[in-house]
C-alpha cells in the first residue's frame, strides 16, 4: 500500500536496494523532503566548488610566496658574497696599512702633525705600488 506511513520501495534498476521513507511516496511531505534533499545536495556541491576555488587560490598564493622566498634567498646570497668581497678587501687594506703605520708611528705610538702627511704619502705610494 503506497499510502502507508512506512512504504518500502524497490529501486527498478536494483531490486535488492530498498528505500525506506516514513511517508507516502507521492505526497506533499515527500515532495518537501525531496526538495530539502535537493537543496542540501546543491549546498554541498556549491561548498565543494568554493573549496576547490579556495584551494586553487591558496596554491597560487603558495607558489607566489615560494617564488618570493627563492628571490629573497638569491638576494641574500648576493649580499653575503658582497660582504665576503668587502671583508677580503678590508683585510687586504689592513695588511697594507699595518706596516706603514708601524714605520710612521712616533716613539709614543701616536701619529702627530709631522708624520701624518708623510703617512698619507707613504700610504698612497704603497697602494699605487700594490695595485699597479
Amino acid at each position: 500500500n503506497c499510502s502507508s506511513p512506512s512504504v518500502g520501495f524497490f529501486a527498478p534498476t536494483n531490486p535488492l536496494k530498498k528505500i525506506l521513507i516514513p511517508f507516502p511516496v507521492f505526497s506533499d511531505v515527500f515532495n518537501k523532503f525531496h526538495e530539502e534533499q535537493e537543496q542540501e545536495f546543491k549546498t554541498v556541491v556549491q561548498y565543494e566548488r568554493n573549496l576547490a576555488v579556495k584551494k586553487e587560490e591558496m596554491a597560487e598564493h603558495s607558489d607566489n610566496l615560494r617564488r618570493l622566498v627563492d628571490k629573497k634567498r638569491s638576494e641574500m646570497r648576493e649580499i653575503q658574497e658582497d660582504i665576503s668581497h668587502m671583508r677580503a678587501k678590508l683585510e687586504s687594506l689592513h695588511e697594507k696599512m699595518v706596516p706603514v703605520f708601524n714605520t710612521l708611528l712616533a716613539d709614543d705610538n701616536q701619529l702627530n702633525e709631522y708624520n701624518v702627511s708623510s703617512f698619507a704619502i707613504a700610504f698612497a705610494k704603497k697602494l699605487n705600488k700594490d695595485s699597479g
